[in-house]
């Protein structure tokens, strides 16, 4: 069984996270997940619904890395 990594990048807006995240995602071979594809809509900028927002992130966190 492997080990489990999975890593939570925090830090402001316009700080180079999601390019962070891509840099880790392909030298540790694991996938990256956007988290304001989680919070945002695509369309208009708005908030996505709570609900289905929090579904989406339960199915990203249940993931092995």
């Amino acid at each position: 069984m492997g080990k489990v990594m999975k890593i939570h990048i925090i830090g402001g807006a316009g700080s180079e996270k999601t390019h962070l995240a891509k840099v880790l995602s392909d030298m540790f071979v694991i996938p990256a997940a956007d988290l304001d594809n989680l919070f945002w809509n695509k369309s208009y900028g708005t908030k996505k619904d709570p609900v289905i927002r929090d579904k989406e992130l339960e199915a990203i966190l249940s993931e092995d890395a």
